[in-house]
C-alpha cells in the first residue's frame, strides 16, 4: 500500500505484461503508486490528464492511436513529466522524445528498479536517460526500398507479408532487416523487428 506523498504514475503501454509487472514491483515502492494502466493514449480518462492528480507518466512510443513523438507531445500538454519507457535502446530515438518535451528516456531492457529510479528522478525535476546505446552513430542514409521496408513494418513484422507488399522474396526481406540493423547501430541485444518498428514509429515512418 502506498504511503501519503507517494508518487502517482499512470502507465500508457499495450502490453498488458509491463502494467502487471510494475503493478507488482511498485508493492515494495512505498513510494511509489501505479494508480492506472492504460493501452494508449486516448483511454486515459480526462482526469488523470490532469497534474493535480498524476505526477509522472510512463509512456512507451509503439501504440494504438496516437503514437511515438505525437504521443509524447500530447502528453506533456497534460502538464504532469513524461518518462518515455521504450523498445528501442537508440540514442536517436531518445534524442528525439526529450526533444518532444519528453523529461526522461529508459529502455525496456532495464530492470525496474532502475526505472522506478528514473522516475524519481524526473518528479525532480530532473532529466533521466537510461539504458540506451552510447555508441556514436554515423549519419544514416536510408535507400528507397528501406525507407518503404520500414513504413510496412509499422504495419506487419512478418517477412512473407513484408514481401508481398514489397514485391520481393523473403529471403530479401530477411537481408534487408540485417542490413537495417547494421546501418541504424541496432546491437545484438536490441535486434528485433518490434525495435524496428519502434524506431520507425518514433522517426516518423508509419504509413498513412
Amino acid at each position: 500500500m502506498a504511503v501519503d506523498g507517494a508518487i502517482r504514475i499512470i502507465s500508457i503501454d499495450d502490453h498488458p505484461a509491463i502494467s502487471d509487472a510494475l503493478r507488482s514491483a511498485s508493492v515494495d515502492a512505498t513510494d511509489l503508486e501505479l494508480i492506472g494502466s492504460f493501452t494508449s493514449v486516448e483511454a486515459v480518462p480526462v482526469p488523470l490528464r490532469r497534474r493535480d492528480f498524476v505526477d509522472v507518466v510512463l509512456l512507451d512510443l509503439s501504440l494504438p492511436g496516437v503514437r511515438g513523438v505525437n504521443a509524447v507531445r500530447e502528453v506533456t500538454t497534460w502538464g504532469a513529466p513524461v518518462l518515455v519507457f521504450s523498445a528501442s535502446s537508440q540514442r536517436r530515438v531518445a534524442d528525439d522524445v526529450l526533444a518532444a518535451g519528453a523529461r526522461g528516456f529508459v529502455g525496456k531492457s532495464l530492470s525496474t528498479a532502475r526505472l522506478f529510479d528514473a522516475i524519481r528522478a524526473v518528479h525532480r525535476g530532473e532529466t533521466a536517460v537510461l539504458g540506451i546505446d552510447e555508441a556514436p552513430q554515423p549519419g544514416v542514409r536510408l535507400t528507397d526500398s528501406e525507407t518503404h521496408l520500414l513504413r510496412y513494418i509499422c504495419i506487419d513484422t512478418r517477412s512473407r507479408q513484408l514481401a508481398a507488399h514489397m514485391g520481393v522474396s523473403p529471403r530479401t526481406i530477411d537481408n534487408m532487416v540485417t542490413e537495417l540493423y547494421r546501418k541504424l547501430g541496432f546491437d545484438a541485444a536490441d535486434r528485433s523487428r518490434a525495435s524496428l518498428r519502434d524506431w520507425a514509429r518514433a522517426h516518423g515512418l508509419e504509413r498513412a
